[in-house]
């Protein structure tokens, strides 16, 4: 009957919109949420445009506010630090510190980790003992690059996903730390975090999640949703047709079949 064509289009149309369709998540409290985005160039430098579209936290530094981006491209996490600071000194330096399994803790524990890069270019990783202290480690897993003029510099960092335990299409939450150390003399250090008020416990940490629909892999782009509807509507109506017209064929073969 007429109505099956309609009836199987509008099946599969309705359930590629609840696929596609983004689910929309709220959040609130220290909470960051990494995007989708294209990929940076790690020169340390934050080029025109080439973190639009990340998402962005700001927290007082040592001359302004340091700005810090956060996305992912299915791959790979990536973080820039952008730091007003008119005293140069190589011992500036960012830290991200990240609680790979969210298992937080009064101290840190094994699976901490803090990746720092200094004003100076150089980089390193720490790791936590489980008694609340550091271990050095050779950096692996992740890069990171350094910008610096008189009156600021960028940090950017890259890191692949089995560094910090992601799988893409699986729901992960990271716990993150962001700081900003300045160094003005032998001794003389300070520190400003994200969030406010968090210290090295890491259950005074934020938290870092992934805001796609499938968790740290790209959504289905906007654009092509229409496109693909279309297509399938095409398809599913190009189907019942078929099957309709195969249908026919039967009933006429079987009425030339019959004897006269």
């Amino acid at each position: 009957m007429p109505t099956k064509i309609v009836s199987v289009p509008i099946f599969v149309t309705a359930l590629l919109i609840l696929t596609l369709c983004p689910v929309v998540k709220g959040h609130s409290g220290d909470e960051i949420i990494a995007e989708f985005g294209t990929t940076p160039t790690i020169d340390g430098m934050i080029s025109v445009g080439e973190w639009d579209d990340a998402n962005n936290v700001a927290f007082p530094a040592t001359d302004g506010n340091c700005t810090v981006y956060l996305k992912h491209n299915s791959s790979y996490l990536h973080v820039a630090f952008d730091i007003p600071d008119n005293s140069y000194n190589n011992s500036d330096r960012s830290w991200l510190v990240i609680d790979v399994e969210h298992d937080g803790g009064t101290v840190t524990q094994t699976d901490d980790i803090a990746l720092r890069v200094y004003r100076d270019g150089s980089i390193d990783e720490l790791h936590g003992k489980g008694d609340g202290t550091w271990q050095s480690f050779t950096p692996t897993g992740w890069n990171g690059a350094t910008f610096s003029v008189s009156t600021r510099y960028t940090n950017e960092y890259s890191i692949l996903y089995s560094k910090i335990n992601i799988t893409a299409g699986v729901e992960k939450t990271l716990g993150i730390q962001l700081i900003v150390y300045n160094v003005t003399g032998p001794s003389i250090v300070t520190s400003f975090r994200w969030p406010s008020g968090s210290s090295y416990p890491p259950d005074t940490w934020g938290n870092l999640t992934s805001s796609e629909t499938l968790p740290w892999i790209p959504e289905f782009p906007a654009s092509l949703i229409f496109p693909t509807l279309a297509i399938a509507t095409l398809l599913a109506t190009l189907v019942v047709r078929r099957k309709r017209a195969m249908k026919s064929r039967q009933r006429t073969l079987t009425v030339i079949a019959m004897p006269s």
